[in-house]
C-alpha cells in the first residue's frame, strides 16, 4: 500500500540542524525514497517501511539530544500516481525500528477520511480502543492525545491509520510527538 508522509523534526537546541542531519545521515532509506529540504523530509513506499524510517530517524534524534524534542508529521494514503513504484508494494520487507526505546512520549493526531461520508463509526472505534489501550488517552478538540512509550504510541497511530485506509480510498493524517517537554 503506497503512503507518504511530510515530516519535520524540531529539537530545541541552538546545534538543532546537526541533531537532525545526523539522524538522517544514520538511517539509511530502506526500500523508500526520500527528499529533505530546509523545511521537512518527505518519504515514500509501502507503510510499513515509512512508519519504520520516521520511527528510527526520530529515535536518532532522541538518542543524540537530551533536551525538548518535537516532531509533526502529515501522511497520506491513496494520492494517485505513483502506486506502480516498487517501493509501494506491501510484500516487501519492512525495516526493523532499530531501538528499543523507553522514551516517554505525548502525542495528537487527527484523520481524515476523505470522500467518505460513513467515517465516523471507524472513528469512535478508534477512540475506544484507544481508550482501552494501555496508553494514556485525552479528548482534545479536532484530535486525540495520547502519551506512552514512542513505539507503542506510534504503533497505535499506525493502526488507526491503516484501520480507517481498509475502507477508503483516500486518507490523511497529522501527527505530532513531543518528548521531554518542560511542560510535561
Amino acid at each position: 500500500m503506497f503512503i507518504g508522509c511530510q515530516f519535520s523534526i524540531y529539537p530545541m537546541s541552538d546545534n538543532y540542524t546537526d541533531v537532525i542531519l545526523e539522524a538522517l545521515k544514520q538511517v539509511k532509506p530502506y526500500q523508500v525514497r526520500t527528499t529533505t529540504d530546509d523545511i521537512s523530509t518527505t518519504v515514500i513506499g509501502n507503510i510499513d517501511n515509512v512508519f519504520s524510517y520516521i520511527s528510527n530517524v526520530y529515535i536518532k534524534c532522541l538518542e543524540a539530544f537530551d533536551g525538548h524534542i518535537a516532531m509533526s508529521a502529515l501522511f497520506s494514503i491513496g494520492c494517485p500516481g505513483e502506486d506502480d513504484d516498487k517501493l509501494c508494494h506491501p510484500s516487501q520487507e519492512a525495516q526493523e525500528i532499530t531501538t528499543n526505546t523507553e522514551f516517554d512520549t505525548a502525542a495528537q493526531f487527527a484523520i481524515m477520511p476523505l470522500k467518505n461520508t460513513e467515517y465516523m463509526d471507524k472513528i469512535y472505534s478508534i477512540i475506544d480502543k484507544l481508550k482501552s489501550s494501555n496508553l494514556n488517552y485525552k479528548h482534545k478538540h479536532f484530535c486525540s492525545y495520547l502519551r506512552g512509550d514512542f513505539i507503542e504510541v506510534i504503533d497505535f497511530i499506525k493502526e488507526s491509520f491503516c484501520s480507517i485506509a481498509e475502507d477508503t480510498n483516500h486518507v490523511v493524517m497529522t501527527a505530532n510527538f513531543s518528548n521531554r517537554s518542560p511542560s510535561h
